[in-house]
């Protein structure tokens, strides 16, 4: 499925809202962007003419060559970063030859190029091999980030699972950088574990489709639960679902993005810690920790946040 024609021209019509709220950056990430070419270009360039910073998510498909590669560049001027992705997990259907020919393709027309590859906790050697190899066909100065594989999805089914720490519920804060809006113009509160699980996710959900870009965004930025964990982590969710009865994991998974997950498989962890959230004096605890944390001498900068759309 991808994002409705429609709904991709009132987002595009919206960036100049989002920017004045203190969007700075947009990523279009999949599934595959580019098999929805059009609604891509027109929010990319919207992105643009707003002033912000517009990123592609890509696994190159489109680059079996390197002059397809420079067609397809050349096609959306507005997207200005371009994150390529390869992995030895799907190399059965992608050649890593073709993030090459994209990388060039993108340095050429004076973009910024990011190979972004799965791997392993601890990279396997063939891992490493396919490193070095990509490196030897690129500058020396373009970045090559290694991302370990978070077990959700297609990960849990060949068979990367959580690192375990014991009972300790992760001191880390949760990471998302920005509400996530899927296919089907749902928000989301990140791109992470959660964009897999829509059934257990505790946080607001509203059709940005239907409501629009800076409504799904008032909505994100306002909900004391999903705030509390960007601010301070689950110490104090985990410490409210105890209270409830409920049961915390067990073991702890040490990643707050894999604790999420965990914590929330539970409807009495994620009924009891909802309701405590939103009590009003833990709301208004959230939103004087949330001014002192995400504030900013920039005008309306309060929880500034990177928007990523499916």
């Amino acid at each position: 499925m991808t994002l409705d024609m429609s709904i991709a021209r009132r987002f595009a019509s919206e960036m100049a809202d989002v920017a004045r709220m203190g969007v700075s950056r947009v990523s279009f990430t999949g599934g595959e962007p580019f098999l929805a070419g059009d609604q891509l270009a027109v929010m990319s360039e919207a992105a643009a003419a707003a002033d912000i910073e517009a990123t592609v998510v890509s696994a190159c498909h489109w680059a079996k060559t390197r002059a397809a590669a420079e067609r397809t560049v050349a096609r959306f001027p507005g997207l200005t970063h371009w994150h390529l992705s390869t992995d030895l997990y799907h190399a059965d259907h992608l050649d890593p030859e073709q993030v090459v020919h994209a990388a060039l393709a993108v340095r050429q027309r004076g973009a910024k190029a990011h190979i972004r590859m799965a791997v392993a906790r601890t990279p396997r050697p063939d891992e490493r091999s396919l490193v070095d190899w990509i490196r030897q066909r690129l500058p020396d100065d373009l970045p090559i980030t290694l991302q370990p594989i978070s077990p959700v999805g297609r990960a849990r089914e060949i068979g990367f699972t959580p690192e375990r720490a014991g009972n300790t519920v992760p001191d880390s804060p949760c990471v998302t950088t920005g509400p996530l809006i899927a296919h089907d113009g749902v928000l989301l509160p990140c791109c992470s574990g959660l964009a897999e699980r829509r059934d257990i996710n505790p946080f607001a959900t509203v059709d940005a489709g239907r409501i629009g870009l800076p409504a799904a965004l008032l909505a994100w930025r306002g909900d004391p639960l999903l705030t509390l964990v960007r601010c301070l982590g689950f110490a104090y969710p985990a410490e409210w679902a105890r209270d409830a009865g409920a049961r915390l994991p067990t073991p702890a998974p040490s990643h707050p993005c894999d604790y999420c997950t965990a914590l929330w498989s539970s409807p009495a962890a994620r009924d009891a810690v909802r309701a405590r959230a939103s009590q009003p004096a833990a709301r208004d605890k959230v939103e004087a920790l949330a001014a002192a944390l995400f504030s900013s001498d920039d005008a309306d900068q309060d929880h500034r946040s990177e928007g990523a759309a499916q």
